[in-house]
């Protein structure tokens, strides 16, 4: 029976989504996806045709996209991924990967059910969702991704190594077989039980910043689902990071030399797997012609730049997004020592003042008054 471990609560259910076919969408052209796009979307009053007004919870809206579950099942083995077992062979192909899942060492699913994706959420639910970026603690593929980036041929060492104030190991942790108490940082989509547990099926969230920096190229594949490709889009983009990290939320949207194609899968952050976001025509290196709209405020915030450019989509159906559809952009970017989890409110209210200057008003409201 399943260990409670050192914080006595029960593990979690290690269940993964799935697709028409009935295999894991986890699994896709031979690699493991960790992070799956979906967004919360709510519209306004006002809907094409006259469409209801109803917040939903959407994934990518295109025939091609992977990324729409049917069901959910249980399997704690983690066989999608040959490598996590040394008597697998070593592969590299994604022909191979797909052979050897689909022999004997093929996922087994137990108590299907159908998806519980969330139905009433309030605003508070889905703040704490979109905030929880410690979330990725409670996905075992994830964290055995992390352990892989790190540990590399060790890897299965470290897996299997008794760690005693864990009372077992870390694979016992991500198999599902022991808790250590960290499942609650995703957010449950639906209420708790009276024990405080996520019910089986429900299922947990967080941050999307792992898989959509700015929800940006699922944002763009839900207006095209809305209006027609012949519709012009004006997109209003912001961006803030410390000075190192410089505009790496952006950049993803756009293409670059050596990077990705548009949905293309490869490791990125904390070694997982994700889709590339982008989907803009242009290659970010060539988005230099930046205008600087208010000085440093001599707190570390500033200097606010703005750059507007003329763009198309490109074919991403990961996100749902279709080619060819004209987007005019207003990116708005700001560095700041202001952190996402460690500064002070005082320090989030001054940055707050910052960007609400006159001068940012101005351009916005200058760009949204264009014809």
């Amino acid at each position: 029976p399943p260990r409670r471990g050192p914080w006595g609560r029960p593990p979690a259910v290690s269940s993964w989504l799935l697709g028409e076919d009935g295999g894991p969408l986890a699994l896709q052209a031979g690699q493991n996806i960790s992070v799956i796009p979906r967004q919360w979307v709510v519209p306004g009053t006002v809907q094409p045709g006259g469409g209801p007004a109803e917040a939903t919870m959407e994934g990518p809206r295109a025939s091609e996209a992977m990324f729409e579950p049917g069901e959910v099942g249980v399997d704690g083995s983690f066989i999608f991924n040959p490598a996590l077992y040394p008597q697998a062979p070593e592969s590299t192909s994604a022909e191979d990967s797909i052979a050897l899942l689909a022999s004997k060492q093929a996922p087994d699913f137990s108590d299907i059910e159908d998806i519980a994706l969330p139905s009433d959420l309030n605003v508070a639910t889905v703040g704490a969702m979109s905030g929880a970026a410690a979330g990725l603690a409670a996905s075992g593929l994830l964290i055995s991704q992390g352990l892989q980036a790190v540990f590399g041929a060790a890897f299965w060492q470290v897996m299997t190594m008794r760690i005693p104030l864990l009372h077992g190991t870390l694979n016992d942790v991500i198999e599902g077989n022991l808790s250590v108490g960290l499942d609650n940082l995703a957010i449950c989509g639906h209420p708790q039980n009276a024990d405080g547990l996520c019910e089986y099926p429900a299922t947990r969230y967080w941050d999307g910043g792992f898989s959509d920096d700015m929800a940006a190229a699922l944002t763009v594949g839900n207006l095209q689902m809305r209006y027609s490709s012949g519709t012009p889009l004006k997109l209003i983009l912001t961006d803030q990071n410390g000075a190192s990290n410089g505009m790496k939320n952006l950049a993803p949207l756009f293409g670059s030399k050596d990077g990705p194609r548009p949905g293309q899968f490869y490791k990125a952050s904390f070694g997982m797997t994700r889709a590339s976001p982008q989907v803009f025509d242009r290659n970010w290196d060539e988005l230099s012609d930046w205008t600087n709209i208010s000085s440093p405020d001599g707190e570390g915030d500033g200097p606010m730049q703005y750059l507007i450019e003329d763009v198309r989509t490109v074919d991403n159906p990961n996100f749902g997004v279709q080619a060819n559809m004209t987007v005019r952009l207003l990116m708005l970017f700001t560095p700041s020592k202001t952190d996402n989890l460690e500064s002070t409110p005082e320090a989030y209210t001054d940055f707050a003042k910052y960007c609400s200057a006159a001068a940012v008003s101005a351009v916005v409201e200058k760009f949204l008054a264009e014809e």
